[in-house]
């Protein structure tokens, strides 16, 4: 059965709910366990299965039984657990809001040698939970002892303290206050700024050239009259700006655009096309837009369509989006019409990928290689240091030779982000030279590490070609270090590759260097900040993983393996100050070796190492 409440629909539009006007006072009836989001029955004491008339989940759905009667309950085993969603929002409300319904024979008070204990987690999404306690048979949960405000799903797992054969028996849950509506509210955060319309050809009506009828929540109203959306014309174009960028996601749709066509006609029978582009430009004067630096990421037909601007063009996030109408010319018709744009896993505070100043900072290793004569190098180019900060790009002796069978390690200020395009500029010395590498052939291949240790080969790069695109090693987010190896083979100067130094394109994102379980930020944001912490470590595969931030901001965390690939995405959202988020992530599939988990915020990023043996 699919979990409705780990959509994006429900994560973000539960997210910005605002609570005025609702109260649990207000409702008249309880309500119950609606869907089995997640189980997993363990076995009884004695490792044999739990008996079938004790395995169907499902009865501990709905109005709880609580006779005691056989078949009515299910039982967890030992480390077995089950998440329950309700069929809408359970608000905090005074008192106690939950009741978790227990079978057992010998009664329902706690007290007895035959007591079963059960740890309860609550959660707001269905995919984050926040640990309460361990309860009793059955016994009344108030939500307030979390934190949360409200709550969608709840999680309960046989307590480790359990003697009883077969775990812990459910009968049921009840939210004694009832259930309220999902908030209808659309997902995501909207354009702000019709930075620039130029309208096309075709049969534009005056009252559809108004491009702000495209910003904030799209009306989504198909209906004959409603003037909601402009229209493009037959090759017109449409950019609009966000106030804070639109975050992408993997493996998720980012942004949708919204197109309006009267009585919901499809491509099909009223075909109306508009290509789609993203920027991470962050500009407020049209003037300043820099056509070049947007990224094509798909085309929309007749109402609208969704993009993952990730996989598309491998951006975390976007500022601009620009509509180009590709309509069949049609006469009597006025292209594509926009409804407005939808940053569908909502936006953090605006970002900017403009230059700066971020190099080589620090060598970790120089292998000093020779000339091609097996001779040693001159010792004026055998200093690394030379490479290190803004390179000179001049033909003077600031420079380290590599020499044949030689290579130089070195670690950035900060993390590299992987963004769009090349990452990275390897600057190299040949003191006027022909450029061309086929006639001055001087090469290196280059890697790149996360960590320092693991590193992955991007290219081969020449003297007169040095850029880098840290996607070619693999769909790594960021680097912390390049090493440049001599190539051999491709090289025949007299002494190989020189290199001036090496150029982070898209700057550093975060200051200080990445140490594991190091928080990195700007200086003096390293005092209290983000936090992150996993255990058991090494692992069979069973890992518990706990969040913190000291404000409340925007995080990530994701599982990577050690080429850069996300294993499992675990966090996406805003999450409480103070609030201690804790999540459980299963690596048993995983084979054995090294993870790395990634905690992040806008300004800040931990790291820990997890080991997965078996």
């Amino acid at each position: 059965m699919k979990n409705i409440f780990q959509t994006k629909f429900m994560l973000t539009a539960i997210t910005a709910f605002a609570f005025t006007g609702l109260s649990a006072q207000e409702v008249a009836e309880p309500c119950y366990g609606f869907e089995i989001l997640d189980f997993e029955q363990g076995p009884q004491t004695n490792g044999n299965d739990v008996s079938d008339d004790r395995s169907n989940p499902e009865v501990a759905l709905g109005v709880p039984a609580g006779d005691n009667s056989a078949g009515s309950f299910f039982s967890l085993g030992v480390g077995g657990f089950i998440e329950i969603g309700f069929d809408g929002i359970v608000l905090d409300g005074p008192g106690n809001d939950l009741q978790v319904v227990e079978t057992s024979f010998s009664g329902n008070d706690c007290g007895l040698n035959d007591d079963e204990f059960a740890d309860i987690e609550l959660s707001s999404d269905g995919i984050n939970y926040v640990f309460y306690g361990t309860i009793c048979r059955n016994e009344e949960i108030d939500i307030a002892l979390t934190g949360l405000e409200f709550i969608t799903a709840i999680r309960i797992t046989n307590s480790e303290s359990n003697t009883t054969t077969d775990g812990y028996d459910l009968d049921g849950v009840v939210a004694l206050n009832g259930c309220e509506d999902f908030p209808v509210e659309q997902p995501g955060c909207f354009g702000s700024n019709a930075l620039v319309y130029e309208p096309g050809t075709g049969n534009i009506a005056a009252v559809r050239t108004d491009p702000t009828q495209s910003l904030g929540a799209p009306e989504r109203d198909n209906s004959n009259g409603a003037l909601n959306f402009v229209s493009l014309g037959f090759g017109g174009t449409l950019i609009i700006g966000l106030d804070e960028s639109g975050i992408a996601l993997p493996d998720v749709n980012d942004l949708e655009v919204v197109e309006t066509t009267w009585n919901n006609k499809t491509c099909q029978n009223y075909e109306e096309r508009a290509d789609v582009y993203v920027s991470q430009q962050v500009v407020t004067d049209p003037s300043e837009i820099d056509d070049a630096q947007f990224v094509y990421v798909g085309q929309s037909c007749t109402n609208g369509a969704s993009f993952d601007v990730y996989e598309e063009t491998g951006f975390t996030y976007f500022n601009l989006v620009k509509i180009v109408d590709a309509s069949p010319v049609v006469g009597n018709r006025d292209g594509y019409d926009v409804d407005g744009i939808v940053a569908l896993n909502g936006c953090q505070p605006q970002m900017s990928t403009i230059p700066g100043e971020c190099y080589a900072s620090e060598i970790f290793e120089y292998v000093e290689g020779t000339q091609l004569n097996g001779n040693a190098l001159p010792a004026d180019r055998t200093n690394p240091e030379k490479a290190l900060g803004e390179p000179a790009r001049a033909e003077v002796n600031e420079f380290v030779t590599l020499g044949y069978g030689g290579s130089v390690t070195f670690g950035f200020d900060g993390i590299v982000p992987n963004l769009a395009g090349d990452d990275i500029e390897v600057v190299e010395t040949s003191f006027g030279n022909p450029i061309g590498c086929d006639t001055y052939p001087e090469y290196a291949d280059i890697y790149v590490s996360m960590d320092g240790v693991n590193y992955l080969f991007a290219k081969t790069v020449c003297k007169s070609d040095g850029f880098v695109d840290i996607s070619d090693a693999g769909p790594l987010p960021f680097v912390t270090h390049v090493k440049i190896v001599n190539n051999d083979e491709l090289s025949t100067t007299g002494d190989s590759y020189d290199l001036d130094g090496v150029v982070a394109l898209h700057n550093c994102n975060e200051e200080g260097t990445i140490q594991e379980g190091v928080i990195v930020g700007t200086p003096g944001n390293n005092q209290g900040g983000i936090s992150l912490d996993i255990y058991p470590n090494p692992s069979t595969g069973p890992i518990n993983v706990e969040l913190v931030t000291d404000k409340e901001e925007f995080l990530t965390l994701e599982v990577l393996d050690m080429s850069g690939r996300t294993v499992k995405a675990m966090f996406s959202q805003v999450a409480n100050a103070g609030q201690v988020y804790r999540l459980d992530f299963n690596g048993s599939n995983l084979p054995n070796g090294m993870y790395i988990t990634k905690l992040a915020s806008d300004s800040e990023i931990s790291i820990k190492k997890v080991m997965i043996a078996r």
